[in-house]
């Protein structure tokens, strides 16, 4: 019996330390990679379609994010990857229409 208490104790502490990492929360990580998006153009550039959270990686939660920037007639999809504390970081970028 003594097993199989360690082992639930085990288990629990797993699960409360998952839990207690804050996650940044999509609204956020799309403001974040809109952002970053924005950051790369001078001008006056402009956010086209709203942002999208495509994947959520497991087990590090960050979030990869496609932020859609347009400057002049030019129109752009920016990727990011966001991480916990709502960072995001350049992952790649297309033009559309080409």
């Amino acid at each position: 019996m003594g097993k199989l208490s360690g082992v639930c104790a085990v288990l629990l502490l797993q699960m409360w330390s998952v839990s207690a990492v804050a996650e940044c929360r999509d609204r956020d990580a799309k403001a974040a990679g809109d952002a970053l998006a924005k950051s790369y153009f001078r001008g006056n550039p402009t956010i086209f379609y709203p942002a999208k959270v495509f994947k959520r990686h497991w087990p590090s939660l960050h979030k990869e994010v496609a932020s859609y920037v347009q400057i002049g007639n030019y129109k752009y999809s920016i990727f990011s990857l966001v991480d916990l504390e709502c960072k995001a970081r350049f992952i790649k970028r297309t033009r559309q229409n080409d």
